[in-house]
């Protein structure tokens, strides 16, 4: 028998003086390495014992230590492959192996437009729906593959490859959204909360491929056919899921607004003409579930990417404009309430300063009074005793007050009232005593801040 305990010591002590190796540059004999690769890769779960769950972990760090040398070997790719496969479904092995799936990826990508390595790659990826891995290490197999995927020289084989992966995560989701028209499934609350969990799996898969796609896009690796293909995959399946009542659910709506913010930087002017369905979609879903801040970021995300298109003045003003109508923001009127919504004030202020940063005068000047409230909340929050909150609310007048400055600079002569930066200086103006109330509160406390009122 093959004394399992000796390799794994072996393997680790290789993969800890990789860098020393790789550094020499000398000629390693890796025929050892891929002789244990093809047995443990063709062994069923059931034929492992514990000590050979650890000797993938090793295998797993050895193979993303010199995947390079390993996968200089067209004969090589397709075993090492099977391995990571292997191993990526252990608990124990799941990190080192997708992570030398990504190496892999990326040091073979020449032969990877072969129809055997791609059906490996796909199967890995139909094979997450299980739902067995972290989260993390499910991003990171997507990445890996679709870093692969990009790399296909042959345009159709390359779009059809990218959807098909696209694909694989489309299935858990849909399942949630037919979960809306089965309610005897909904009612049984265990098989609901696993289907919720694969469809958050899904989703943060989706974003990971589209995270990954958007730096192919600035290389010029993907062309907008292929583009258009997952945009036409993608958005029908999340316009349904974000009209469903399972929004409720802070994971799922997290996880659906990542991918949607993910997607958009992808796949950018093909948003561009959803600009006023998905903003109303994001402020009415904020509206429904006020704890969800994830709905504001994903809307200062949308506002960054075309919010300085003049066409989409208005629909930026109602935006701004339902969500200020939200209690949970009206709420913000204290620094112990600002305490308890950190995560809120944070996306609140992320979302006010790209509307005055990136929309153009005639919505700064439309919403002077809801920008005003909106600095007046800033003011506040920024003498809250929750440091990250008070920092978020201080960085959010400084944008505040480099907007009206840059304004001013570039228009020396006296402005008109209707101009962008007569509108935010007035508002600086109107807001001046309150601001200098809260600065002392935040700088001196109450104690010094009531002595400072005997003066």
């Amino acid at each position: 028998s093959i004394p399992w305990k000796e390799v794994e010591v072996r393997m680790y002590a290789l993969s800890m003086v990789a860098d020393t190796i790789l550094q020499d540059g000398s000629p390693f004999d890796f025929s050892v390495v891929m002789h244990f690769v093809n047995i443990l890769s063709s062994r069923t779960p059931a034929e492992l014992n514990g000590c050979q769950f650890l000797v993938y972990k090793s295998f797993g760090d050895v193979i993303g230590s010199y995947s390079k040398w390993l996968s200089s070997s067209k004969s090589n790719i397709k075993p090492l492959l099977l391995f990571c496969a292997s191993g990526i479904s252990k608990s124990i092995s799941s990190n080192s192996c997708s992570v030398a799936l990504r190496k892999l990826c990326e040091d073979a990508s020449s032969f990877i437009h072969e129809p055997p390595i791609l059906d490996i790659l796909f199967w890995i990826s139909e094979g997450m729906g299980e739902g067995n891995l972290r989260i993390e290490d499910e991003e990171e197999i997507i990445s890996a593959i679709t870093h692969a995927l990009c790399s296909i020289l042959d345009k159709e084989l390359r779009k059809t490859s990218l959807a098909r992966l696209l694909c694989s995560s489309y299935s858990a989701v849909e399942k949630i959204i037919d979960i809306d028209r089965d309610e005897l499934l909904r009612q049984n609350s265990s098989a609901y909360a696993q289907a919720l969990n694969i469809a958050v799996r899904g989703l943060h898969r989706m974003g990971a491929l589209f995270s990954h796609l958007a730096m192919s896009i600035t290389s010029g690796l993907i062309d907008d056919d292929t583009i258009s293909v997952l945009f036409g995959i993608f958005w029908p399946l999340l316009e349904k899921l974000t009209q469903s009542s399972h929004m409720e659910n802070t994971s799922l709506s997290t996880a659906a607004c990542r991918s949607l913010s993910s997607a958009i930087h992808s796949c950018g002017q093909h948003f561009q003409i959803l600009l006023p369905k998905i903003l109303e979609c994001l402020s009415m879903n904020f509206l429904l579930y006020q704890r969800h801040d994830c709905f504001l970021r994903t809307a200062a995300n949308m506002i960054e990417e075309f919010g300085h298109k003049e066409e989409y003045s208005v629909v930026c003003v109602r935006t701004i404009e339902t969500f200020s109508s939200a209690a949970s923001l009206s709420n913000l009127n204290s620094s112990y309430t600002c305490d308890q919504e950190p995560d809120l004030i944070e996306a609140y202020a992320n979302f006010t300063s790209a509307f005055i940063r990136c929309c153009p005068k005639e919505a700064i000047v439309a919403s002077r009074s809801l920008l005003e409230l909106s600095f007046q909340k800033a003011a506040i929050c920024s003498t809250a005793m929750h440091q990250g909150a008070a920092l978020v609310a201080i960085s959010y007048m400084s944008c505040f007050f480099d907007a009206s400055l840059t304004d001013v600079l570039e228009s020396p002569e006296c402005p008109s009232d209707e101009s962008r930066g007569a509108v935010l200086v007035q508002i600086l103006a109107r807001c001046g005593e309150g601001l200098m109330f809260n600065v002392f509160y935040a700088l001196l406390g109450v104690s010094a801040l009531s002595r400072v009122g005997r003066f």
